[in-house]
């Protein structure tokens, strides 16, 4: 299910709830043309559609006042003449533009949806079918890091693919994670649909790590196609909004874990030498998750998680402190090195 239908459907019903009915004193009609659609009864200027159009095989996405779509037909405004609007549909298979989203969002009458033709259920699997499709997609943009001394296992973490060059694939992770890790091997396994694809210490190498930022960048390459993770923007995060983290802690393999943003630009430092800027939120993180990804729900890198709030007067019993070098802080690190 594509996001754009998802998230616009949603929208309309919430607009439905507190949209103001539109007056006005003239008389002209409009009528609507549905281009193939059901039909939708004319009205007088100032009234509102009798009902949203449908068409098999087809969504509708909005109204127009010219049969080229360039013009959409701005219901709110005042009529001096009679006039005609055109229903713009897109096939159901492809995902509504955010231009037509904007158009829909502008310009459709809102109150015209019948809240009860609507299954609320049918909107919660709509969107928990989203959730479930966006989460699958990143997960396969993260990794698991293992780190051998031979066959001893010396420890390891997450990582998230973040770009690629030819065959040559990066991997962003925890300056934590790698450090004290000359002269072992590493092994990262990804995480397909159906198998997991195992990368040896021969094809993987360390580039870079920043023990400010708490930050390491390392290569692996493959001939198997890989999809590097999207960037959020920075000014896009916002407190309250749904997270969810990705990584593999505690023998745990690709785990996801959700929760909310607490607080943005969070400064935070340790006596290793971090000191750096985080996100804090609630998705759960546990060692092992450090170095892998903190998304929003676009499944877009908000952060890298790397750690746990511990304080050494209380103890145990702390809850839902989760910290993430925020992507800001990342970008910035990034095209230092570069």
């Amino acid at each position: 299910m594509k996001k754009f239908s998802i998230f616009i459907l949603l929208f309309i019903v919430l607009m439905s709830l507190t949209a103001c009915q539109l007056s006005q004193s003239e008389t002209y009609s409009i009528t609507f043309d549905s281009n193939g659609g059901s039909i939708v009864t004319s009205i007088e200027a100032g009234e509102l559609p009798s009902s949203i159009p449908v068409k098999d095989g087809y969504k509708f996405s909005g109204w127009f006042l010219d049969q080229a779509f360039n013009y959409p037909a701005p219901f709110y405004s005042i009529l001096i003449k009679d006039i005609t609007v055109y229903a713009k549909w897109i096939e159901e298979n492809q995902a509504l533009t955010e231009t037509d989203i904007q158009e829909i969002i502008a310009n459709y009458p809102f109150e015209s949806l019948d809240l009860e033709d609507i299954d609320p259920i049918y909107l919660i699997e709509l969107y928990e079918d989203y959730i479930f499709d966006m989460i699958s997609n990143a997960r396969k943009s993260v990794v698991m890091i293992d780190i051998y001394d031979g066959y001893d296992y010396m420890g390891g973490g997450s990582g998230v693919i973040i770009d690629k060059i030819g065959s040559t694939y990066y991997v962003l992770t925890n300056h934590h994670v790698v450090d004290g890790s000359e002269g072992f091997d590493f092994e990262m396994t990804l995480f397909g649909t159906s198998t997991d694809y195992i990368i040896s210490d021969q094809n993987i190498s360390l580039l870079w790590k920043d023990v400010t930022q708490d930050l390491a960048l390392m290569t692996f390459t493959s001939t198997r196609t890989f999809v590097p993770i999207e960037f959020a923007d920075i000014n896009d995060i916002r407190v309250g909004e749904s997270v969810y983290a990705i990584g593999s802690p505690l023998d745990l393999p690709n785990t996801t874990t959700s929760g909310i943003i607490s607080k943005v630009n969070r400064p935070m430092w340790d006596n290793d030498g971090m000191n750096t800027i985080m996100i804090q939120h609630t998705a759960g993180i546990n060692p092992g998750n450090s170095g892998g990804a903190l998304i929003d729900i676009y499944g877009r890198l908000v952060g890298i998680n790397t750690m746990a709030y511990v304080d050494e007067y209380v103890g145990e019993g702390i809850n839902n402190l989760f910290f993430s070098v925020q992507i800001d802080r990342i970008i910035d690190t990034i095209e230092s090195y570069e």
